[in-house]
């Protein structure tokens, strides 16, 4: 049985040597290992991948993911922009602001930091250096901000990670929702004394 796992790992390093790609060979290595070093019927390991992708929140997330490449192309983030400038765009830094409060906006409504780089950041990046910030800033910013994709509820991680662990939904969400706003402020704070 000691050298069933050395035969497992040796197959995984060799799968990955040859340039396998990483899910295939962790699948393969992994069936193998149970088919010939353990005495878990197989049928248990197909019941048990199969009832762990019947919870209802996978759906949540194929539809968070969805909403997020419909704003992606269409005109909410102007708006999004648009609010957050009328807020705050008359400060030092105004626009920095205004991003980093569109990026925590957009990240509440799609869940996910991906989304938020692409539609806010693609936007953003280009005004920010019109407006005479600096490059390095500017980057900075808004990369950092789309972080509040995943801590600002609902989040895709969030419903991931309680539906993995079973942790509470809803008390994460609670947990997510000051630390959000806390980053927003922090950013603002920042965006106003480096402009």
């Amino acid at each position: 049985m000691e050298h069933g796992y050395l035969i497992i790992i040796l197959l995984l390093l060799g799968m990955m040597a040859a340039t396998v790609p990483v899910f295939m060979s962790l699948f393969f290595s992994g069936v193998l290992g149970i088919l010939f070093f353990s005495n878990y019927p197989i049928q248990l390991v197909v019941m048990s991948f199969f009832r762990s992708m019947d919870k209802f929140a996978l759906v949540v997330v194929l539809f968070f993911i969805l909403c997020g490449n419909i704003m992606t192309k269409g005109t909410i983030v102007n708006k999004l922009i648009k609010v957050a400038n009328v807020v705050v765009g008359f400060l030092p830094g105004g626009l920095a602001m205004a991003g980093t409060i569109a990026c925590g906006l957009f990240g509440a409504i799609s869940g996910s930091t991906v989304a938020t780089v692409v539609a806010i950041g693609g936007f953003m990046i280009p005004a920010l250096m019109e407006n005479g910030y600096e490059e390095n800033f500017t980057l900075g910013i808004m990369t950092s901000a789309p972080v509040l994709g995943i801590i600002i509820p609902p989040s895709i991680s969030m419903i991931l990670y309680s539906m993995v662990t079973n942790v509470s939904l809803e008390g994460l969400f609670l947990t997510g929702f000051v630390p959000g706003i806390m980053i927003i402020i922090g950013f603002s704070i920042y965006s106003y004394f480096h402009a």
